[in-house]
């Protein structure tokens, strides 16, 4: 199952050049060092049509560009070519409301859908309101246990600023109908977070609608948790929980929308959160059975520079013949640091969090930093590491 990557700085770049799309960045503006609370009015030109647009500037970078936070959370990337004027105003960015997230949400969707918000999410669905409770509770029972796991790690985070979205599908068609305007290969996924809009996107994992015959009265509650909690939904229950980690981790003050996060450790980070409690719940610190059988199969061949090359780019990653073995080196690697390294992992992410946004640091600088707080002789860590996963049953 294809994972859609997350955006980087590069893929701002193509939209200030070209690919016009959003970006978004939502997370407490006490949690972004350096984050700008201006808030602006900003005229531009797109392909000769004259457009304005109200928001927070988040950054400006001559020669690049503006990036627009706007009452939804979404960032949008302003062309310098486009730009026209921009004027300062003396009022605060409104927050759009779970109702009105709501509302703008169902213009997304099929037709006849509905929407239902808790304390933190707002789903909007097309599948029957059963499935869609079962997601939201899902997510704030995520939402609570990412809490409290990193405040016992020493690691205050904050509340989000908006309402955190997703949209249901019912059918897989109309979910990659939608998920292809983002994003190539969505037909090969369950459901993704766009970091740029802020939403969660999937569609109904059971299936029920098309095994239930017409009129017949049937216990949906109890229909979805015994398809859901089945074995072979783990995989389907964990990208689930998976993305709406990279949401909440985003959302929540962890990690910099839009700013250095190795990728290794965002996926590190989701594969470590991601494994559930098939009986509805997660399960935090978990054997992740599917990256560990990964990590055994990579061991046997696993070159000496292994844990370098992980560090010090995205490229194992994202390229398709090293997926595997990167995301489950880097589970495994989150998994160890969590484990036996947790005032320094928490450092690290400090340290992570006050690089500016846009600032992408090079290779040695990334290894650098990581020594800096993990210690400088890698190849002791990583027998370290060796051993851990050895050890794990």
């Amino acid at each position: 199952m294809v994972r859609p990557p997350l955006l980087t700085w590069g893929a701002l770049l193509l939209a200030l050049v070209g690919l016009r799309q959003p970006f978004g960045l939502s997370a407490d503006p006490r949690a972004l060092p350096g984050l700008l609370k201006n808030h602006v009015r900003i005229s531009y030109e797109e392909d000769s049509e004259k457009k304005n647009i109200t928001g927070e500037l988040v950054a400006e970078r001559p020669g690049f560009g503006y990036l627009v936070l706007d009452s939804d959370g979404g960032l949008t990337a302003i062309d310098p070519k486009e730009f026209r004027s921009m004027d300062t105003l003396d009022t605060v960015l409104p927050i759009t409301s779970a109702t009105e997230m709501g509302q703008k949400l169902l213009a997304l969707m099929p037709a006849g859908s509905q929407f239902i918000a808790s304390e933190h999410f707002v789903v909007c669905f097309n599948t029957t309101e059963t499935y869609a409770r079962w997601n939201i509770d899902l997510y704030e029972k995520l939402y609570k246990s990412f809490h409290r796991f990193w405040k016992s790690k020493g690691v205050e985070l904050v509340e989000p600023r908006f309402p955190l979205a997703a949209l249901v599908f019912e059918k897989k068609a109309d979910y990659v109908r939608y998920a292809s305007q983002e994003f190539k290969g969505s037909e090969n996924t369950f459901g993704y977070y766009h970091q740029g809009t802020n939403r969660l996107a999937s569609y109904d994992l059971t299936g029920i609608e098309g095994m239930i015959p017409a009129g017949a009265k049937v216990n949906r509650v109890a229909l979805i948790s015994q398809i859901l909690s089945r074995p072979e939904a783990e995989r389907t229950v964990a990208t689930i929980i998976h993305e709406a980690c990279h949401q909440i981790a985003f959302n929540c003050g962890l990690q910099v929308r839009l700013g250095h996060n190795p990728l290794w450790l965002s996926e590190g980070l989701a594969t470590f959160f991601e494994t559930p409690d098939l009986r509805g719940g997660v399960a935090i610190g978990k054997i992740n059975q599917h990256n560990y059988r990964n990590l055994l199969k990579y061991a046997p061949n696993r070159p000496g520079d292994s844990l370098t090359t992980l560090l010090l780019d995205d490229s194992r990653l994202r390229n398709s013949d090293t997926t595997a073995n990167g995301y489950a080196e880097a589970w495994g690697l989150t998994h160890f640091l969590l484990q036996s390294k947790p005032k320094e992992f928490a450092n690290y992410i400090r340290q992570l969090r006050e690089i500016p946004i846009g600032v992408q640091p090079a290779g040695k600088e990334r290894l650098d930093l990581f020594r800096d707080c993990f210690g400088q002789d890698i190849n002791k860590l990583d027998r370290e590491f060796a051993k851990h996963i050895q050890l794990m049953r």
